[in-house]
């Protein structure tokens, strides 16, 4: 494979157990266009999905998206690389430091240390750049990165130059085997550079430290903000609980006069129909009483109007026979 295509590829492990090929390429679609991929298997984990982008801005874009999960699980990228015989695990090994050596004695180390630390910078960001070693013929400069794949591109770039040296770049992965190769003892760190890294270290330490107090002391204001508002919510429901209970008593106190008004106004139209019934009754009896009274009123007064009527016929009779005579 080019050195071009090792620019455009990457490398996923850490797969899931039941692997949904079709679902994994979908989501690595979202950085650019595919290629085209293969997915190696291996008996001793889940193998590897090796994916070539269309450029190497996709591949750029897939790597600061950092970290990538899929359906709740963690996926590990990193660039591809090409293998190095020398350094057999350079390719496969994730670090975040770098091995630099130069084949000839810079004129100003301090000098060529900062013009060093400038050229990597373009990478990306970093924390130490210094000497390991100084000999007569050899300089070996360790740089620290903040982050692994600064260095696979750094690899995946060389060969580096700087002014007229040409950088000999190498992961610390493969630093023992390298140190080894030229005889020179890793332990080997002057007083200064022993202090200097002491410094930095402590330096790193208060800065850990001071970041983990401010987010302490913003994750407690968060959950004391929280609570504060958790409180209030408790103490309205508890109010318009108390109101609630206050307005039932009241009601249930108020239900039961209803209650027991309506039972009074229930027993007194039962006495004032009893009362009703009792009067009807009464008028009743009165008013046949009255009738047959009426009627016998009546017969009386008819008797005696055919007496009267009897009486007047019999004193025309009388009056007409006095008058023939």
């Amino acid at each position: 494979m080019s050195s071009n295509s090792f620019t455009r590829e990457i490398c996923v492990t850490h797969l899931p157990y039941h692997l949904d090929l079709h679902q994994l390429l979908k989501y690595f679609e979202e950085f650019g266009t595919i290629d085209h991929y293969r997915l190696s298997k291996s008996t001793s984990s889940n193998g590897c999905l090796y994916i070539v982008y269309e450029n190497r801005q996709c591949v750029d874009r897939c790597m600061l998206n950092r970290p990538h999960r899929l359906r709740g699980h963690y996926l590990y990228v990193k660039r591809s690389l090409p293998h190095n015989v020398e350094h057999p695990r350079e390719h496969f090994d994730s670090v975040r430091d770098l091995i630099v050596t130069v084949d000839s004695q810079p004129a100003d180390n301090e000098k060529f240390l900062r013009d060093l630390r400038e050229y990597f910078s373009a990478y990306g960001l970093l924390y130490a750049c210094k000497y390991c070693h100084e000999t007569t013929n050899f300089n070996c400069i360790l740089i620290e990165f903040a982050d692994y794949d600064q260095v696979d591109q750094i690899i995946l770039d060389r060969p580096h130059y700087l002014h007229h040296y040409q950088l000999n770049v190498i992961k610390s992965s493969s630093t023992r085997a390298f140190l080894d190769e030229i005889e020179l003892d890793p332990s080997r760190f002057t007083e200064i550079e022993l202090e200097n890294e002491i410094q930095r270290l402590k330096q790193t330490i208060k800065q850990m430290n001071e970041d983990f107090l401010l987010q302490r002391k913003d994750f407690e204001d968060r959950c004391c903000e929280k609570l504060r508002k958790l409180n209030e919510k408790a103490e309205k429901t508890h109010r318009l609980q108390q109101d609630l209970e206050k307005e039932f008593s009241q009601l249930s106190i108020e239900y039961e006069n209803l209650q027991k008004e309506n039972q009074n106004l229930n027993d007194e139209f039962i006495l004032a129909e009893l009362e009703n019934f009792e009067i009807h009754c009464f008028y009743d009896r009165i008013f046949a009483e009255e009738k047959n009274q009426l009627v016998q009123l009546e017969s009386i007064y008819k008797e005696n109007s055919i007496d009267v009527h009897t009486d007047d016929v019999l004193q025309s009779i009388l009056d007409d026979d006095k008058g023939n005579d």
